[in-house]
């Protein structure tokens, strides 16, 4: 069957793992269309799919291609299709939306390959692109959108957002859901959003200019409807909320929560702030039946904490994890190393509250990341202050992203000045993401030796900053890939 549009994520990656959430920004403009008489094409792909998937949406001749693009290599590989998709059909539409279009709309209009941005929500949005391209009507009545005029960029008035998101319903027929569900024995785990925004200002965080500091919840009843949905239809038992801010209102969280323990659905990941966390809230988590709590420390250091408007301190920090070491949930940690103005003592001591969150939470993962500038946030001034430069177009954009190969930590001078510490910011991020993570059950002994062995390498290395000859890395990868396999099997 032909379809009307076909909107594209290209997800950075080379293996299934990589594509497993689900598209869901894609799946509320993909249904809003459909429940408006359009026919839709969803794909989600990784970079190696993208030479097929172009001839086969060339062989559709759509009204319109959508690609939703965040920063980095999404907006590396989003530029990339798209330059191929006008190389073979030049008369092509292309539209970008999402957060690095919404971000830098002119930007990315100054591209050949990107015709129309859609700034901010596109369901409403891109139903009125496509009218107005079908009905050959003029883009300029079309609210929150940048379009081409004599190549020029034209930007059209902001479109207000909706109050309501409950009148978004999701079409999953539009996606094989079996793809974006992670199975382990016999829990089928699969992520979802139940609200949009953030009322918070985080300087390293884009969620404040993209969502102007403004939180809307779907209802809960929207959210435990729509989750026994995908397990009647797909065999759905468990959820991660991929919310900013899951807890932004404790009543209506523990509302959905309760509703889906009700409705045989547990809750493996809530998102929740360290200042909001305390025994009430973990006691009814645990009573609700919910198995698992991410939150974001941040940083070792108070200065820069202060400097992030976390509203949080290092003390605060560590108790939160004794008490949530007091609860029987798997906690994520995240922290951030590489920040816009960090000494090299900051450095450190942000290491030093990564092994300590791990030795307070026995049953905690705790992660460090490097710092990625993004666009529309107070940190990408100071990393520009401090020596990066801003990327010139959605592709130069890559040097932002730590997963790419391009990353540099040019905004901090003693990273910069010494290689060999770029190396050592890349391997501190592989061994917290992989080796300092319980997994497994801890009642299995002979699993939880071994898995003790690896972490306590791990917090060597880390430690000491010394990566030299990780065979342990791959031992721990390949004694994880087959416990997890034995899990699937057995």
């Amino acid at each position: 069957m032909l379809s009307d549009l076909h909107l594209v994520n290209v997800v950075p990656g080379s293996g299934v793992q990589d594509v497993q959430h689900p598209p869901l920004g894609l799946l509320y403009v993909g249904s809003y269309l459909v429940r408006n008489g359009y026919s839709v094409a969803i794909h989600q792909i990784l970079p190696k799919e993208i030479d097929s998937l172009t001839d086969g949406i060339v062989k559709d001749d759509p009204l319109l291609v959508g690609f939703s693009v965040t920063t980095g290599l999404s907006s590396y590989y989003s530029a990339s299709m798209s330059k191929l998709l006008k190389s073979k059909n030049s008369e092509a539409t292309i539209v970008w939306g999402g957060w690095h279009p919404s971000l830098t709309p002119e930007q990315c209009l100054a591209e050949d390959y990107v015709d129309i941005v859609c700034v901010g929500e596109g369901e409403r949005t891109l139903l009125e692109v496509a009218e107005a391209l079908k009905a050959k009507r003029n883009l300029s009545e079309v609210k929150s959108i940048g379009f081409k005029s004599q190549s020029k960029p034209v930007m059209t008035a902001p479109r207000p957002p909706e109050a309501n998101i409950d009148v978004f319903e999701l079409d999953y027929g539009l996606l094989d859901f079996g793809k974006f569900t992670i199975r382990r024995g016999d829990t089928y785990t699969t992520s979802f959003s139940s609200s949009r925004g953030c009322v918070h200002i985080c300087g390293f965080c884009c969620t404040p200019s993209m969502f102007k500091r403004k939180w809307r919840p779907h209802s809960p009843e929207y959210v435990v409807r729509h989750l026994a949905e995908l397990k009647h239809r797909f065999g759905v038992n468990d959820v991660y909320f991929s919310d900013d801010n899951f807890f932004a209102d404790h009543e209506r969280a523990f509302a959905i929560i309760k509703g889906l323990r009700d409705a045989g659905i547990s809750c493996s990941t809530v998102d929740v702030r360290v200042d909001s966390i305390n025994k009430g809230m973990l006691e009814r988590l645990v009573r609700y039946g919910a198995t698992g709590v991410f939150f974001g420390w941040e940083s070792g250091s108070d200065r820069l904490l202060s400097l992030m408007r976390k509203n949080i301190t290092t003390d605060q920090i560590i108790s939160c994890a004794r008490l949530m070491s007091e609860f029987p949930v798997s906690v994520w940690a995240s922290g951030i190393m590489c920040l816009p103005t960090e000494t090299r003592a900051e450095f450190d001591s942000t290491l030093k509250m990564a092994l300590a969150l791990f030795k307070a939470i026995p049953q905690g993962t705790v992660s460090l990341f490097p710092y990625m500038p993004l666009p529309g946030t107070e940190f990408l001034r100071l990393a520009v202050e401090n020596g990066f430069k801003t990327p010139v177009d959605p592709e130069d954009w890559v040097r932002s992203d730590p997963q790419s190969p391009f990353y540099d930590v040019t905004w901090i001078p003693w990273i910069g000045e010494a290689p060999a510490r770029m190396r050592n910011i890349r391997m501190t991020q592989e061994f917290t993401r992989k080796v300092l993570a319980r997994t497994g059950p801890s009642s299995n002994w002979a699993f939880s030796a071994v898995q003790t062995v690896f972490n306590k390498l791990g917090c060597y290395r880390i430690s000491r900053q010394n990566f030299s000859m990780p065979i342990d890395l791959k031992m721990h990868s390949l004694f994880k890939g087959c416990w997890q396999t034995a899990r699937t099997l057995f």
